[in-house]
């Protein structure tokens, strides 16, 4: 019987391999160069953390553009007929793992509890591999883990690149974790009053499926404060509400936010103008905006506002066909709504 080890680079933790080998041996081959010693740092383009269901929490390690999943199922979930090329028992810090791996890239591992799996396997990732960085963390799915958050909090100092969280979970996640380029919630942030309690310090803020209370004038314009480019998707966004933050943006109110994307089934553009005078651009009017450093967003035609200070807004109307199954004739099912805020007297329009 084998009896290996992986030091790992951070701290004391080993992984002591009890029989058929190293499970992490194979990513050494599959992804080191060949003139590289093993005991050299392999390069981690990132890392991300999933957490879904109950049953769904994965790690993926990227490596030199390719990607490296190890699934994280509880122990009732082992099945003996499971297709491996490999299998093998490892003691993982004081936890004794089953592993399968699937292909070059997949290996499964069977933990008393997930959520503790997801973890270990991270912390291992993290310092055998020396990463600094992590890419994604989504949580999907009821998930309370607060030994996790801990580690991502010091670990990381809760700089991640991507945070997509259900709200049931996200005050606080979020107080773990504040420093990220893009937030989604898969849910209702309305209803936890996220947006009034705590700063998201993001660049892009994304809201999807939040039908439950639709946002108030007041709610949008504490999105505006957020985040330099809001998406709110299927949201039951009314036309009132966003009728009254335009025209409390026309009163000189100053915000972060340079785009909304509003995509919904019953919202036009004639009703959220309503009151408001605008000018039609034609479709050979191309600008483009700087939305934050990583995005900038083409602008082509669009109903233009202006504001007494001359600064100026841009709001774009597009529209989502699907055939209706009675007559198959196109019908509109959703509007999608683009406003564009152009800082200082950017646009000329």
């Amino acid at each position: 019987m084998q009896n290996l080890s992986l030091a790992v680079k951070k701290g004391t933790r080993s992984v002591s391999t009890r029989q058929m080998g190293n499970p992490f041996e194979f990513l050494e081959h599959v992804y080191l160069p060949h003139n590289m010693p093993v005991h050299e740092e392999i390069p981690v383009d990132s890392l991300s953390i999933i957490s879904g269901d109950n049953k769904l929490k994965k790690v993926i390690l990227t490596v030199k553009g390719r990607k490296w999943t190890l699934d994280c199922l509880d122990e009732k979930d082992f099945k003996m007929d499971y297709p491996c090329t490999k299998s093998y028992e490892c003691f993982i810090g004081d936890y004794f793992v089953t592993f399968c791996q699937k292909t070059d890239a997949n290996m499964v591992s069977y933990w008393n509890d997930n959520r503790i799996g997801l973890t270990e396997m991270a912390k291992i990732l993290v310092g055998t591999y020396g990463i600094t960085k992590i890419k994604e963390v989504r949580i999907q799915g009821t998930y309370n883990n607060e030994p996790f958050l801990n580690w991502i909090s010091h670990e990381f100092k809760g700089e991640i690149r991507k945070i997509i969280v259900n709200t049931t979970f996200a005050p606080t996640f979020l107080e773990h974790c504040k420093k990220t380029p893009y937030l989604a919630f898969y849910s209702d942030p309305f209803k936890h009053s996220a947006t009034r309690r705590i700063h998201f310090e993001v660049d892009d803020l994304l809201i999807w499926n939040a039908k439950c209370s639709p946002a108030s004038s007041t709610q949008l314009h504490a999105l505006s404060q957020q985040a330099y480019a809001v998406t709110l998707q299927e949201c039951n966004t009314m036309p009132d509400p966003v009728n009254e933050f335009l025209k409390g943006w026309m009163s000189g109110g100053e915000m972060k936010m340079r785009k909304m994307y509003i995509k919904e089934k019953n919202l036009s553009r004639e009703d959220v103008m309503s009151g408001i005078e605008f000018t039609v651009l034609g479709k050979g009017v191309n600008r483009k905006l700087k939305i934050h450093n990583e995005f900038t967003c083409p602008v082509t035609g669009g109903w233009s506002i202006r504001r007494a200070d001359g600064r100026t807004a841009t709001i774009c109307e597009s529209h989502i066909p699907e055939a209706s199954a009675e007559d198959e004739t196109p019908e509109f099912k959703r509007t999608i709504l683009e406003f564009y805020f152009w800082p200082d007297q950017q646009s000329a329009y």
